[in-house]
């Protein structure tokens, strides 16, 4: 949302400021699907160059993308939480891929999302909101680990809210490390 609306204008301030340091500046948005990451979480990447080399960005590195069921095959245990007597209901009606929202007379818990097995992830928000696929619980920090690409011997401290967080606002490990050998390959050769 950085690119529109309200935020626009300070988009456009943060990029002129950038290119007066002298460098050379590109913004691209990119989906994190496309780089081996079973999430479909759009990124506003920015790129900066010096010395007359000119900015880009990696083309995707997979041409299928990593499905909910095909991240989560034989992932860790993790810490279970369940969802609030209150939500429960809701959650049951609710089918894959839709929102909780859908069955709330309020229509409100938009924010709870259940997975859908056969596609990519949704962004995993901070606030640990993504329910199972197949069973009526939030997924456990192993699930969001896999989801966003951390390997399982990844090791994050805190509740487990702070490291649903951490996930959540992150930028997903083999997204970076997409970004990251490109720079290294096609612009610092």
């Amino acid at each position: 949302g950085m690119a529109t609306g309200k935020m626009k204008g300070s988009f456009k301030e943060i990029l002129q400021k950038l290119k007066s340091t002298g460098y050379a500046v590109k913004c691209k948005l990119m989906n994190s699907q496309w780089y081996g990451v079973p999430q479909s979480r759009n990124r506003l990447i920015f790129i900066g160059t010096s010395n007359g080399i000119s900015p880009s960005f990696p083309n995707p590195t997979v041409k299928k993308t990593i499905t909910v069921k095909e991240a989560l095959k034989n992932c860790p245990n993790g810490i279970i939480k369940q969802v609030s007597s209150r939500l429960l209901p809701y959650v049951i009606l609710t089918k894959p891929g839709e929102t909780v929202a859908k069955y709330h007379p309020k229509h409100s818990l938009f924010n709870y999302r259940k997975l859908h097995p056969y596609k990519q992830a949704p962004t995993l928000s901070k606030t640990g909101t993504i329910i199972h696929y197949e069973y009526n619980r939030l997924i456990t920090d192993n699930e969001a680990k896999r989801l966003s690409s951390f390997p399982d011997d990844f090791i994050l401290i805190g509740s487990l809210l702070q490291r649903l967080a951490r996930i959540g606002n992150a930028v997903m490990p083999k997204f970076m490390e997409a970004i990251a050998k490109h720079i290294k390959t096609e612009i610092l050769k």
